[in-house]
């Protein structure tokens, strides 16, 4: 699973069932540079940012709906 990151050059997270972070792992080069760049540019994006906000708490409340 490490190789297909660094090949392709992204970060891979590992969940449990409950979706917890248990570990990461990072590719060779570090993106964060980039990452930051591409945050950065969408803050910027109004409308871009609403839509991300919508997306954020659909999935948390989905999420909500499940514990209940």
């Amino acid at each position: 699973m490490s190789n297909l990151g660094g090949e392709n050059n992204v970060q891979i997270f590992i969940l449990d069932w409950d979706g917890k972070l248990l570990t990461t792992m990072l590719p060779p080069e570090s993106t964060n540079v980039k990452t930051k760049f591409a945050q950065y540019h969408v803050f910027e994006d109004k409308e871009a940012r609403l839509e991300i906000a919508k997306k954020l708490f659909r999935i948390r409340r989905k999420g909500s709906k499940r514990n209940i």
